[in-house]
């Protein structure tokens, strides 16, 4: 039903819009038309005259309503008005970008703060791990003999590199 009732709202406004820009009256183009029909025609040589007289009379209007001081008057308000728009966009974007880059040094920060905790912690448990148990706990003391014969291997053989 709304198709219906959009179809006729759009032939009646192609109608008007037809009437009030059409370069001939009404009995003078179904003249024309009739008469092409009656030499073999189908219309369409009129129709394009009348298609292109129309569009020409539309743009002739429109040069005449752009060069209204009026209407130059009402553009530059409208160009204004987005310049102002486009500014506080700018504005916001640039609030809106610092705001982010505070947000980010502080997760970097924060970020920071705990790889240092937890990087300690790591390092305190490899040490304990790692570091020789102190002397009271430690098992009686192996024979030096063993490091000792391997100081004195190393020492012979530097001496016969040379």
């Amino acid at each position: 039903m709304a198709r219906n009732g959009k179809l006729v709202i759009g032939a009646i406004l192609g109608a008007l819009f037809g009437l009030a820009f059409a370069p001939k009256k009404g009995s003078e183009l179904r003249k024309d038309i009739k008469s092409e029909l009656d030499k073999g025609g189908h219309g369409e040589k009129t129709a394009k005259k009348v298609a292109s007289a129309i569009s020409q009379d539309v743009a002739d209007t429109a040069k005449e309503v752009y060069a209204d001081p009026a209407v130059q008057k009402q553009l530059e308000k409208g160009k204004k008005e987005a310049r102002k728009l486009v500014g506080q966009a700018r504005e916001k974007i640039q609030v809106s970008s610092e705001e982010w880059v505070k947000m980010a040094r502080e997760k970097i920060i924060e970020g920071e703060k705990k790889l240092e905790t937890e990087g300690a912690k790591a390092f305190d448990t490899l040490k304990k791990k790692v570091m020789p148990v102190p002397a009271q706990k430690a098992a009686p003391a192996a024979s030096a003999a063993p490091v000792k014969k391997a100081a004195h291997v190393a020492a012979k053989t530097k001496k016969k590199r040379k």
